[in-house]
């Protein structure tokens, strides 16, 4: 099965298993740990899942919920899903009160697939999940009828009891254009947004990074990350499924884990993240850090110091799970230090300005996106048509991201369009701003924001968190700035919390800064302290 020649009414998830389970059956499809699943006995456990939903009348595109540690057993339920025609939410298994609440109610979820370890907190929001009525815990645990007994309206039942066999009776119909998958965003603006992506989508991301990584049946996937996120399973379990190969999953990121997992599992890529290098380079020297067979690591910027102690390379790309990843560095091209890349052959990307009119070459403009072939943009947010309205606009999708380009087509990321701030006439990423104070030994953490200024436009106030202990001194840190900014991008307000709202995945919430002035701030602008 050659991927790329996938015609557009195959790209369909659950296929893609039983394919696979029909040719290379026995072959090791999922590794956690000492254990191992292969392609045939996923395939089996899949459609016993499968056969346990019909029980309960699940229905094709039903919005189902998944909370679940990383496992096995979540990759078996995921496809029980996919064989059901169910569309899967992806659920953050960080997500307690407020935030549950709103993504089970947002995604009328009847059905949660939880397990038993998150009971407790499914019972504290019990009056406020307002349609969901079942509760699966996966397997067979003891107690659970004493669990159930706690919830006064909520079904509590055990999914092995449910499951008959292998013998599912499975949907016949399943459209590549059918709701596959609903991932929220972090709302950082304002309440998360339901991601809605097909069949086809999602497996137009898993190609995406078998192309980026050119990666194939003989190689062999390391995923520290989520699987309740589009990267560890989308681009990860989809991915490696799609070629015959295997992916070896992890609980968390473990830094003093990463290498031994990595030659344990003979792996040669790995999945990361911006902040996943970092922490490697930073740990202690030791005599075998080039001994593994790990090749190149996706998404990371490019980092020397690192590329140089590891021999690994680091890969990024610009994507978004609206879309795809429609700019990245190609694995033999001269890497332009900054760069995210070039444009894709799938993509059409323009940089425009507020009016959505092009920005000439070496200026910064919002990343549109347009894609040459269908099935691989989102079908919208869920329950937000007016958000989806304004993403879709002019026959572009609008990213709210900014980057600028230089005339050899290579794309530097800039920040976030929100994330602009207006001063003296000039434009100012916040981003830049932050990307630059995180350089200061002192600051282990920056949110760079606008404040209303009483002459127009708007001030910059910073944020910070100090490393340490000690209060900073925000008075010298401003001299830090000032020493490393251009003028008009040295913030008038330096301020000092003791850590910065944050949504579960780890992006800070600007918005609950807003108004709110800490006690320890250094205003460069009167010199006032407080």
């Amino acid at each position: 099965m050659d991927p790329e020649a996938l015609a557009l009414d195959e790209m369909i998830v659950r296929d893609v298993l039983a394919r696979r389970a029909g040719t290379d059956g026995a072959a090791p499809f999922l590794r956690l740990g000492a254990d191992v699943a292969s392609y045939a006995g996923v395939h089996r456990n899949a459609l016993a899942v499968s056969s346990a939903l019909g029980t309960i009348d699940v229905a094709r595109t039903e919005l189902v919920g998944l909370m679940l540690p990383n496992s096995i057993e979540y990759v078996e339920i995921y496809f029980g899903l996919a064989y059901r025609g169910a569309a899967v939410v992806l659920v953050n298994t960080a997500f307690r009160g407020y935030m549950l609440e709103y993504v089970l109610n947002d995604a009328a979820c009847r059905v949660l697939v939880a397990d038993e370890t998150f009971l407790e907190t499914l019972l504290e929001s019990e009056a406020s999940l307002t349609t969901l009525q079942t509760v699966l815990v996966p397997g067979d645990p003891p107690g659970l009828e004493a669990w159930a007994a706690r919830f006064a309206r909520i079904e509590v039942r055990a999914l092995g009891s449910m499951a008959s066999g292998d013998a599912a009776d499975v949907p016949a119909e399943v459209s590549y254009s059918d709701l596959h998958c609903v991932v929220y965003s972090s709302g950082t603006t304002g309440p998360s947004k339901g991601i809605m992506i097909s069949n086809g989508h999602a497996l137009t991301k898993a190609i995406e990074v078998l192309r980026i990584c050119d990666f194939g049946a003989s190689d062999v996937l390391y995923s520290p990350l989520p699987l309740f996120y589009s990267m560890g399973l989308l681009r990860g379990v989809l991915s490696v499924a799609l070629v015959g190969s295997s992916i070896a999953l992890r609980d968390r990121f473990s830094v003093s884990s990463f290498w031994d997992d990595v030659r344990a599992y003979r792996a040669t890529v790995a999945h990361c993240v911006f902040s996943i290098p970092k922490m490697l380079v930073q740990a202690p020297s030791r005599p075998d850090d080039r001994e593994h067979s790990l090749r190149c690591m996706f998404n990371a910027q490019h980092d020397p110091a690192f590329e140089e102690r590891f021999g690994v390379k680091l890969v990024e790309s610009y994507g978004l799970t609206e879309a795809g990843n429609a700019i990245y560095n190609r694995l033999d091209d001269p890497v332009i230090p900054g760069s995210c890349g070039r444009v894709s052959d799938d993509w059409e990307v323009r940089l425009a300005d507020p009016d959505g009119l092009a920005v000439p070459a070496g200026e910064a403009g919002e990343i549109l996106l347009r894609p040459r072939e269908p099935a691989c943009v989102m079908l919208g947010y869920l329950n937000k048509p007016e958000a989806t309205a304004t993403a879709f606009r002019d026959l572009w999708l609008h990213t709210g991201d900014l980057a600028r380009v230089d005339a050899s087509g290579h794309y530097f990321y800039v920040g976030r369009n929100k994330d602009v701030i207006r001063r003296r006439g000039q434009n100012i990423s916040a981003w830049e701003v932050e990307e630059i104070l995180r350089t200061h030994p002192d600051v282990a953490d920056v949110a760079a924001l606008s404040q209303p200024s009483d002459v127009g436009e708007d001030d910059l106030r910073v944020v910070l968190v100090p490393r340490a202990t000690e209060a900073l001194d925000l008075e010298a840190i401003a001299a830090f700035s000032e020493q490393r900014m251009p003028a008009f991008m040295v913030p008038r307000f330096f301020e000092e919390v003791d850590e910065l709202p944050k949504t579960p995945s780890g992006r800070v919430e600007k918005y609950k800064l807003e108004g709110v002035i800490p006690e320890r701030r250094f205003d460069r602008g009167s010199g006032a302290r407080r």
